[in-house]
């Protein structure tokens, strides 16, 4: 671990399926993905085209915490 390098942690909920969000759930659902995908040891979660994909209807009315190092607010 190293020491002294601060996490920024940002949480947010995620809207319906039609809200103007739709971009934001995106990037979290792939996030996850390239973390799930494992440097392909879950090779299920790469999609044909090269990209990463897990999609979860139970990502709309959720939280989400993402950890950065850099201070700045996910999402944008």
């Amino acid at each position: 671990m190293t020491q002294g390098v601060p996490w920024h942690v940002s949480a947010f909920r995620l809207g319906g399926a039609e809200s103007a969000e739709a971009e934001l759930v995106g990037r979290v659902r792939e996030l996850r993905a390239r973390i799930l995908f494992d440097r392909g040891r879950r090779p299920g979660f790469r999609t044909s085209d090269g990209g990463y994909a897990d999609d979860q209807d139970l990502d709309f009315g959720a939280w989400h915490f993402i950890g950065r190092r850099e201070a700045r607010r996910w999402g944008t």
